[in-house]
Order: C-alpha cells, then sequence, then structure tokens
C-alpha cells in the first residue's frame, strides 16, 4: 500500500468515527431534550362541581330557552367531560338535598344519594339544608345508618369535608376540615364550609350538637394546616353566595365579600346557596356557582406545573344540561324507574283546579300571590290574626 493510499484510508476511518460520534451524540442530545420537554409538560386537572341540587332527580326546567335538568341528563353530560379528561375529580358545594320533590323526600332523600353514588362524586360539603333533619340525619346519609321508615341505608361514597361545623362537645368539627387527593401525582387540598346563617336557618333542636362558627377564620387555619404539608393547590367548597354576570363582571355576594380575606393560597371556591350564576376573579381566587337543581354544572379547568405545584393557569365555564346535545344516562333512568314504581300514582291524582297561574314571582314589596295564597289560608286553618310565610319555601308556581 502506498504512502498516500495509507493516508487516505486513515483519513476515511476518523472522518467515519467522527461522523458515528456526532450522529450518537445528537440523538442522544435529541432523546434528552424530548424528555426534559415532557417533564415540563403542565399537568391538566378538571374539576366538575354541582352546587344546590336539591334532590330535584326528575325536575325539569327552560333555561335561555332550552329544556335543562333532570338526573339523567346531568349525568349523562358529567360522564361525558369525565371522559374527555381522566384527570376529572366530582365534587359538590352543599344542599344536594332538601326541599326535594316526592321521588326523593318521600325516601328520606336516600334517591338523591344514591344517583350521586352512581357517578362517584370525590368531595363534598354539606349545606344548611343538609341540617334540615337534624345532624345524625345527615350523618346517616353520609355514613350510613338505620331509618324506621326506609330500613337501612349504606351511606354515601363521597369523602365530605366541613371545617366550620364544629361538635360543641369535642370542640372540633364534626366532619374532617379537609380532604386530600391526588392527581398524577400532585396533591389538592379541599376545604368544606357552610354559611354561618345556618344558625339561623335550621330549627334549634336539629342543630343543638353543633355550632356553625367563622367561615374565613376556619378557611385560614386550615389552609395553614394544608400549606405545612405542602400543599400547593387549595379547593374551597364553600356553600356560600355568589353572583356575577356572563363575563365575569359585577361580581356580588358573601363569598366575593370574604375572597381578599382568604389565604392567597386558596385557588377556586366553589359558590351554592343562592342558586345564581357565578364565574369570576376576585383576590385572585376564581369563584363559581352554577345555578341549581341540576341545570348546570361547573367546569374548572387547571393547569399545573409538575416541578413546582403551582397553578400556571385557571379558567372556568357555567355548562347548560341542554337535552338538545346529550342522551339521558340509561344508568340514572334506571334508578329513577325504580323510584317511580315505588312512588305509586299517589302524587299524581289531581286534586283541584284553577284559571290560571298562581306565581311565587314576588312584587316590590317582597310578596307574591302564591305567599298570600298560602299565608291566607295557614291564618284560617289556625284562627289567627297574622301568618308569615318565608318565600324561599315556595318553591314553584302553581
Amino acid at each position: 500500500m502506498s504512502k498516500f493510499q495509507a493516508i487516505t484510508s486513515l483519513f476515511i476511518l476518523v472522518f467515519f468515527i467522527i461522523f458515528v460520534t456526532y450522529k450518537i451524540t445528537a440523538h442522544s442530545s435529541k432523546h434528552s431534550t424530548t424528555n426534559h420537554s415532557t417533564s415540563n409538560r403542565h399537568i391538566q386537572v378538571q374539576l366538575l362541581g354541582v352546587n344546590d341540587f336539591h334532590g330535584q332527580l326528575n325536575k325539569y326546567q327552560m333555561v335561555s330557552g332550552t329544556m335543562a335538568g333532570g338526573a339523567e341528563y346531568l349525568a349523562a353530560y358529567l360522564k361525558k367531560y369525565m371522559q374527555e379528561n381522566p384527570n376529572t375529580l366530582l365534587v359538590l358545594s352543599g344542599d344536594m338535598v332538601g326541599g326535594s320533590p316526592p321521588i326523593s323526600s318521600q325516601f328520606k332523600d336516600e334517591p338523591t344519594i344514591e344517583f350521586l353514588n352512581l357517578l362517584h362524586f370525590d368531595v363534598g360539603t354539606p349545606g344548611n339544608q343538609e341540617l334540615d333533619q337534624g345532624v345524625n340525619e345527615m350523618k346517616r346519609l353520609i355514613y350510613g345508618g338505620f331509618n324506621k321508615k326506609t330500613g337501612y341505608f349504606q351511606g354515601a361514597n363521597t369523602f365530605y369535608s366541613s371545617a366550620n361545623i364544629i361538635d360543641t362537645k369535642s370542640g372540633t368539627s364534626l366532619l374532617p376540615p379537609y380532604v386530600i387527593k391526588q392527581i398524577d401525582g400532585i396533591n389538592i387540598g379541599f376545604i368544606g364550609v357552610v354559611t354561618k346563617e345556618t344558625n339561623l336557618y335550621v330549627a334549634p333542636e336539629n342543630r343543638k350538637e353543633v355550632e356553625i362558627t367563622d367561615e374565613v377564620s376556619v378557611i385560614n387555619r386550615t389552609v395553614k394546616l394544608l400549606k405545612e404539608k405542602g400543599i400547593k393547590v387549595i379547593v374551597v367548597l364553600a356553600h356560600e353566595s355568589a353572583k356575577s354576570d356572563q363575563a365575569g363582571a359585577n361580581s356580588s355576594g358573601a363569598l366575593v365579600e370574604m375572597a381578599p380575606k382568604i389565604d392567597d393560597e386558596v385557588d377556586v371556591i366553589f359558590a351554592g346557596h343562592s342558586h345564581e350564576y357565578a364565574n369570576t376573579l376576585v383576590a385572585g381566587k376564581l369563584i363559581v356557582q352554577a345555578y341549581s337543581n341540576g341545570k348546570a354544572f361547573s367546569q374548572v379547568n387547571l393547569e399545573i406545573d409538575p416541578h413546582t405545584k403551582n397553578i400556571v393557569k385557571k379558567q372556568a365555564k357555567i355548562i347548560v344540561t341542554s337535552h338538545h346535545n346529550v342522551k339521558p344516562d340509561k344508568e340514572t333512568v334506571a334508578l329513577l324507574n325504580k323510584y317511580r314504581k315505588r312512588l305509586g300514582s299517589y302524587f299524581n291524582q289531581i286534586i283541584g283546579e284553577m284559571p290560571e297561574e298562581i306565581s311565587r314571582n314576588q312584587d316590590a314589596n317582597g310578596e307574591s300571590p302564591l305567599a298570600k295564597m298560602i299565608a291566607e289560608s295557614e291564618r284560617e286553618a289556625m284562627g289567627v290574626d297574622i301568618a308569615f310565610v318565608h318565600q324561599g319555601e315556595i318553591r314553584k308556581n302553581f
């Protein structure tokens, strides 16, 4: 082999080694970049919330010109949205029972809890109406127990929290003050509270075992406990009022007033109680409320940094359960048919007729034709001079 050929062969060999080394390094570098990018990808978490359902399993209402509501349609929507994002938690912000139609109330509101169990709601908090029948009955619906009319009930499969329903004997919260759920390695803390006005709404004999304390102070104390556990994503389930216009402006209500006083580590607040629309940002807290009676639900989407465990983006929609867009959930329809059959025809009897609707709508003085009729009937039946009727107890027009 000539000297020229030897040098040429050596050059080719060196070039080949350099080329292969470059390709291996480039491939390795590209693979490393891909992993780094994947590890920085934000975790998408979806929270779907229902408030003030009031046992309206088989009741439907017009919302913006479309029929909405009914357990079978609410279930269909929630299942559809859960399928779209496996990182989903279902939450409740109070008054799931109470003020219920016969299909639920005649069975001690067990059918409503059964419906919620079908959907496997993750976290909830009681509203004031969960206490209407007393503390023991509320605990029976949550944890299970015996009722002389309905027998043994298994209870809810939802984890309930309330930081400000305080057991007067022990001085501690009757229910866990918080619940921690983990999604894709992210711990999310949920704190439940009910309006302090529950002390005024519920008959004294039905709340003698408990006291409802200040909401803001108990939220902040519980946030501190969660922060000590390293939890940075905190959601409050508050049976408290909030309201805004569709654009999120002109917000009002108890929660809007409380928001600036609540620890800034709280990211999202699910409202209830006032049956209003709310989708607004107040003092950095996203506040949502989806009307009532199952005719809508709240969708909150969170983007969470997997490294810092902080929320980097949050946004919400209030979604009406329009009958046009989904087919009724078959599993829920079967549950409703079971209780319709057990209810029988008693509540479908016609007991009278009237020439026109009698409205519950209030005038400028806060009075309504239906309230006047009820009050006058009570006054005459009791043989007294004055009768008062609370407008909130009148659920529908005649």
